[in-house]
């Protein structure tokens, strides 16, 4: 009979740290490079990846996606963008104190808000419904600043910034914090998968990502 997958890996010199089977079937595997070879010659293994290092990366994305132009075409323009809808944030975590995230007249949907672990719950709150850490920092907190940023260019609501006045682009919005860079502003291909598989699972409806993979940084 064919050997189980897990225990094949392990034979071959790996281990399986992760596993994902919503927006991919996939194993995560920990073994040295020069090993990894032996991975393609298990049965049922179609492909193997690098597990790469990513980097924090952000670009002008309200002019290139034409959100002043949906703005205007909605009855409340940009204050009432993002009603009812769920975005998923893959970065470094979001700062659930921000003034940002601080909206009392939001009601987080049936069955939210959930953490990863019982800990993480303390970084949820009424708009953000998620706190799911991937990264080897201790928390689903952010401990660098970048995935706060990103939270609040996409659904932050109005507050004074030190230079002055911001709002997100969808302040309505509820946000999902998916913490797959940690302090550093790094991650792996493996903890973005992870996120990604389960912000789908949640029903995020929106996912971002601002990140980028260079070869220069692999794992």
């Amino acid at each position: 009979s064919q050997i189980a997958p897990h225990l094949a890996i392990e034979k071959a010199g790996g281990r399986v740290i992760r596993s994902v089977d919503v927006v991919m079937n996939a194993l995560f595997v920990e073994m040295p490079d020069a090993q990894a070879g032996l991975l393609q010659q298990i049965p049922g293994v179609l492909h193997v990846y690098p597990d790469m290092r990513t980097h924090a990366m952000l670009d002008h994305a309200l002019p290139l996606n034409q959100v002043p132009q949906a703005w205007a075409i909605l009855p409340s323009g940009q204050s009432g963008a993002g009603a009812g809808i769920r975005i998923g944030i893959l970065d470094t975590g979001i700062a659930v104190y921000h003034p940002g995230f601080q909206d009392a007249t939001l009601t987080a949907p049936a069955a939210f808000p959930v953490a990863g672990v019982p800990a993480d719950m303390a970084f949820t709150s009424n708009k953000i419904i998620v706190a799911r850490n991937y990264s080897d920092d201790p928390s689903a907190d952010d401990l660098n600043g970048h995935g706060t940023g990103a939270a609040m260019a996409a659904a932050g609501v109005t507050n004074k910034g030190p230079l002055g006045i911001i709002t997100g682009a969808a302040p309505e919005a509820f946000l999902g914090n998916y913490k797959a860079l940690d302090s550093d502003g790094s991650g792996q291909t493996s903890w973005f998968v992870q996120a990604l598989n389960d912000a789908i699972a949640d029903g995020m409806d929106v996912v971002n990502y601002s990140a980028g993979v260079y070869p220069a940084y692999p794992v």
